[in-house]
């Protein structure tokens, strides 16, 4: 009888053992998805993913042709060269002596974006 009452003791402290791993393995995972979310965050805010910026090369301009293929504008230099993306390959189609496009004539945002600010600024409501 005793032997019983032990066992029932061994499984009831086993129970308790296992519900307190589960929630240690939780949380812990808990926190390195935290930990993922944050480090991506971090890293979209310093700029394009990349932890260095490069000044020294800067898209210009792109434009989408296809479901993979675009060309792009970009500045290598003080010179700007078109060039062709393809998901395989990139080529390079012409460099200009002068510049096309200044970089400050680009707009930072989409009309999309300025539609979503607008409406985001009018509390929602449709004019």
């Amino acid at each position: 009888m005793a032997q019983a009452t032990s066992a029932q003791a061994n499984k009831a402290g086993a129970v308790v053992s296992n519900s307190q791993h589960l929630t240690q393995v939780f949380v812990a995972l808990m926190l390195i998805i935290g930990l993922i979310f944050a480090l991506a965050w971090l890293l979209k805010k310093l700029g394009n993913g990349s932890l260095v910026g490069n000044s020294h090369i800067k898209v210009v301009a792109n434009m989408p042709l296809g479901t993979r293929e675009r060309i792009a504008l970009i500045e290598v230099g003080g010179k700007q060269m078109l060039v062709g993306v393809t998901a395989q390959q990139i080529n390079h189609l012409h460099t200009f002596d002068d510049a096309v496009v200044d970089i400050g004539d680009v707009p930072q945002n989409s009309e999309f974006s300025q539609k979503i600010k607008e409406i985001i600024a009018g509390g929602g409501n449709k004019s």
